[in-house]
């Protein structure tokens, strides 16, 4: 059963402004700052700057010294509406008029590039997986409603467990409130684990529990994958398959209940977030069709979806929004069943995309994008199941993004989220399949900036995510 929802979110430019400096802990405006501070618009900023990635760049692109010093914090004022998510691929779709209500004289000022610009961002908001899920995802909710962009891709902004152990979509829907007024239309798709069940043996998990206990006994349980990976992957990786899989799918738990629950005579579910594949697409212009196809996967649902966006002197667009299968056999011993490796696993999932977009995309212009897990080797980037991103590439498809000489990395060691220091990879990418030729105006990584937030140890510099955005402009 698919229940789909529409609803109209309007919040005035007056309460946004307000919300924000609630959020900044401040009630100073941003363009009484010097450089380069944070804003929500152009009018943050002086006359020879713009407001991108919610700091104020110059109009040349350049970016100017680097003085803000901005602070998160929980605000009660904020938009968040908790839903239960337990009905089983629920698709939602949001979209209503701009009108701005009683300050629709006070519009944000947007600077856009000639053409239509799409972007693609990995949001890292997985509790339990990536640090600092809690702490990040106001800031990086503001700062992706004020992207420039026409249409955007996001990636792992799940459900989670709250401390009533309900499944809920609050991080889903303070994306959609932050981006209300800049991208109102939004389509996601809830899926679920289902009925398969996973876990562990009595006594298997107690020297995992014993080494946890050891390293990890101050570690919140949203950092607990970070502290365990660095100091446990030996005990880890000593268990069984069912039960790896099991641990691995209920991180964001405390470390006791995870093991009550995999040595529970149910189990665990054999899926993380609750089967949820993470993913939502925001749009600026109207959604005139919609649609959701699940992919074969373990550990992670996996899906496409597709939004046909009707973009002004543009015309109609198929865009189509992805997470693939990463490659986690360094960490995890792969669960078996239809596929061999993670590798096939991600193979298969392309193949099965393909041919839906295929069937699917009408407009004559699609346009594919996400975090593939899968990129090419460059210059000063290592590869990443190749074979799987030429397959794309080898069904007619364009990446603007690696096919520069030098592209940058997207998930990178200098990330402050990611603790291998050697990891440099492009796995985020926008692909391009029209049938009428189109000129690439400008190809980015974006959402690369650092901020300060208040963890529980203190404050932090950290990114907003363990990915970097890439933003691609065309007409």
């Amino acid at each position: 059963m698919v229940m789909v929802m529409s609803s109209t979110t309007n919040f005035s430019n007056a309460s946004r402004a307000l919300l924000m400096l609630a959020w900044l802990g401040t009630a100073a405006s941003c363009a009484n700052e010097t450089t380069n501070t944070y804003c929500t618009s152009a009018d943050d900023c002086f006359a020879d700057e713009i407001c991108r990635d919610n700091i104020c760049r110059s109009r040349s692109g350049g970016l100017a010294n680097n003085t803000s010093n901005n602070t998160s914090q929980n605000n009660a004022n904020n938009t968040n509406n908790t839903n239960n998510t337990n009905n089983t691929n629920n698709t939602n779709d949001v979209g209503g008029d701009d009108t701005g209500g009683d300050d629709a004289g006070e519009d944000v000022v947007v600077v856009q590039p000639e053409g239509v610009t799409f972007v693609t961002y990995n949001v890292g908001l997985a509790r339990g997986f990536v640090s600092h899920s809690s702490v990040r995802v106001q800031p990086a909710a503001d700062a992706i409603a004020a992207l420039d962009a026409d249409a955007i891709c996001l990636q792992e902004v799940w459900v989670y467990r709250n401390a009533d152990n309900e499944w809920v979509e609050d991080d889903i829907q303070l994306v959609v409130a932050a981006s209300a007024q800049t991208h109102a239309n939004v389509h996601y798709a809830i899926t679920d684990a289902g009925d398969e069940r996973v876990g562990c043996e009595q006594t298997e998990s107690a020297p995992l529990l014993t080494c946890v206990g050891e390293f990890c006994a101050d570690v919140s349980p949203e950092n607990l994958s970070d502290c365990a990976l660095a100091n446990c992957q030996d005990e880890f990786l000593a268990l069984s398959t069912p039960c790896q899989q099991c641990i691995g799918t209920n991180l964001g738990k405390p470390v006791s209940e995870i093991i009550e629950t995999c040595i529970s005579e149910d189990g665990g579910a054999a899926y993380s977030s609750n089967g949820h594949n993470g993913l939502m697409l925001l749009s600026r212009h109207p959604i005139v069709a919609r649609g959701h196809l699940e992919l074969p996967a373990v550990l992670v649902k996996r899906s496409v979806l597709h939004a046909r966006v009707n973009v002004a002197d543009h015309g109609e667009v198929d865009v189509f929004c992805t997470h693939l299968a990463a490659d986690l056999s360094g960490s995890i011993t792969y669960p078996g069943g239809d596929y061999a490796s993670f590798e096939e696993e991600q193979a298969d999932q392309i193949v099965k995309m393909l041919a839906w977009i295929e069937q699917t995309a009408t407009s004559g212009r699609t346009v594919l994008m996400g975090d593939f897990n899968t990129g090419p080797a460059k210059a000063g980037l290592e590869a990443e199941l190749a074979a799987n991103f030429e397959a794309i590439v080898a069904d007619g498809y364009d990446s603007p993004y690696a096919d520069q000489a030098a592209p940058l990395c997207t998930y990178c060691g200098d990330n402050t989220l990611n603790a291998d220091p050697a990891t440099n990879k492009a796995i985020d990418h926008i692909f391009f399949k029209y049938a009428s030729d189109y000129e690439t105006l400008s190809v980015e990584r974006i959402m690369d900036q650092t901020v300060e937030l208040t963890t529980e140890t203190g404050a932090e510099s950290m990114h907003l995510s363990d990915h970097y955005g890439v933003s691609v402009s065309i007409k």
